[in-house]
């Protein structure tokens, strides 16, 4: 036992003899990772901006705000509600209905846009809001009459991996990537794909 304990210690001081250690710590981490805490004042206060007391969500309820009345104008429907704007800590939603569509205890059938906080994995999208059954009765047989026209444009109805939610059934959803350019994010662009009111604005089909 002696003899071995003796040959294993001869055996580990020979490979730390041959243990190379780097004199300076360069390459020891990412360029990504020196970048990050080069930039880590400037980097917090981006997600400070970005967070529930931020500046940016008070300035996405401005947007929301202005792109309701501008939906209203584009598409001739002034008639309709003022839009209603709700900040929630997960994001902004925007809500655009007729008056037709409201229903009792506040309740309302609406064509829907969410924004979710940035941090957050959702992606943004617009969507229709479904109340229940037992305070819509004719829930599902307007669901399946704009399903085929929503489908067509884009929309979607179920997730491949978790459950929908009852309240919004069909979405399309809107990925910010796609309006990054070099000369910084397309705006115009992105409020023109928010333009998703195809059932009502091709052939009134909920009015």
């Amino acid at each position: 036992m002696a003899r071995y304990v003796e040959a294993l210690g001869k055996k580990v001081a020979s490979v730390a003899q041959n243990t190379i250690v780097p004199s300076t710590a360069k390459g020891i981490l990412s360029n990504r990772a020196l970048d990050i805490l080069n930039r880590a004042g400037e980097i917090k206060s981006e997600i400070d901006f970005c967070g529930e007391d931020g500046g940016l969500p008070e300035e996405k309820r401005r947007f929301m705000e202005w792109l309701g009345d501008h939906l209203r104008f584009e598409l001739q429907r002034e008639e309709w509600e003022e839009p209603y704007v709700e900040t929630t800590e997960d994001g902004v939603g925007l809500y655009l209905y007729s008056p037709t569509w409201r229903l009792p205890d506040d309740d309302y059938v609406a064509f829907s846009f969410w924004w979710p906080n940035l941090l957050e994995e959702d992606s943004p999208c617009v969507q229709l809001c479904l109340p229940a059954e037992d305070i819509f009765p004719p829930r599902n047989e307007l669901l399946n009459r704009l399903r085929p026209s929503l489908r067509r444009s884009g929309f979607r109805d179920h997730y491949e991996h978790g459950d929908t939610d009852p309240a919004y059934p069909i979405w399309k959803n809107i990925r910010l990537p796609e309006f990054h350019t070099e000369l910084g994010f397309d705006l115009d662009s992105f409020v023109g794909d928010c333009r998703w009111l195809p059932a009502v604005d091709r052939g009134r089909t909920v009015d």
